[in-house]
């Protein structure tokens, strides 16, 4: 399953008390596993969880998000490895799956291709080599390099040759792989504004999303332009009772600094809010559309 990647590198930041409203921790679980399936359905890079408050329990939250979503990004065949056993990982039956190229299913060693991308966990060490789990029925090895790992690692690797049954790999990053490979999750200790400005230099197009901004339909054939010519996209999203004017204490309606286009993605709203995993369904929909 080799999915092309977005013309442009898309993250998102989504605010880390997401979910908070929601007592059920059950329930809590499926939305951020919603923010997951998203991602993935639309080629998201890399998701930034930022703080938009102080309220009790949302530094808490704000780890338990990234633990979801780190988990799910994680191969089936990988998880039992990789993964201990946590009170927070109670409810993750209730999980979508991601379903995301990353997530190849196991197979025996005999049916592994040449040029085959699949992530791994390095078991141990012997004889001047690594031994490799990458979920085939049996281990494979790569020889020690002046690069050092530890035991335990999880890489990517790229099979290079499997002449006579030699498993030859070698160790990428997920930039090198030509096809989309699956989110990434990071957590950023700070506030909506500080995130903006410490990212800004990263990104040629910052956009955020809020019923206060432009009309979708004002800003489309612009919007469609710059996505065309542009190499990096960042969306932010607000949370469930403060949209991104309130988080930065700015008068709604009004240009916020450091960002490039403050956008209503839903106009004409049937409800009095759109939740946070709604907004992100719809928006990148219409960013997808646009790209496309």
């Amino acid at each position: 399953m080799n999915i092309p990647k977005p013309k442009i590198s898309i993250d998102i930041a989504i605010p880390g008390s997401l979910g908070l409203q929601v007592k059920n921790k059950m329930i809590r679980t499926y939305i951020i596993g919603l923010i997951g399936r998203f991602a993935a359905i639309f080629r998201v890079n890399n998701i930034i969880i930022y703080r938009d408050s102080d309220v009790v329990g949302l530094v808490r939250n704000q780890s338990y998000i990234e633990d979801i979503l780190k988990y799910m990004a994680i191969p089936q065949y990988l998880r039992k490895m990789m993964t201990p056993k946590r009170r927070i990982f109670k409810y993750i039956g209730v999980l979508p799956p991601l379903q995301s190229p990353n997530h190849p299913k196991f197979k025996p060693i005999s049916r592994i291709k040449n040029g085959e991308y699949r992530e791994g966990i390095i078991t141990g060490y012997k004889e001047n080599k690594y031994e490799i789990y990458i979920g085939l029925d049996k281990p494979i090895f790569l020889p020690v390099t002046e690069r050092k790992h530890k035991v335990g690692e999880k890489l990517i690797f790229k099979i290079r040759s499997t002449k006579r049954r030699d498993i030859k790999v070698q160790v990428v990053n997920k930039d090198d792989i030509p096809y989309y490979w699956c989110y990434s999750v990071e957590r950023f200790d700070g506030s909506l504004k500080k995130l903006v400005t410490k990212k800004k230099p990263y990104y040629d197009l910052i956009v955020g999303t809020s019923r206060w901004g432009k009309n979708i339909t004002m800003v489309e054939d612009q919007l469609r332009n710059d996505l065309k010519i542009k190499k990096s996209l960042l969306i932010v999203f607000g949370g469930f009772n403060t949209g991104i004017y309130d988080i930065l204490n700015v008068k709604k309606g009004s240009e916020i600094k450091d960002f490039d286009y403050v956008i209503n993605f839903f106009p004409n709203q049937g409800t009095k809010t759109i939740r946070t995993e709604e907004a992100i369904c719809g928006s990148l929909s219409i960013i997808n559309k646009l790209i496309s």
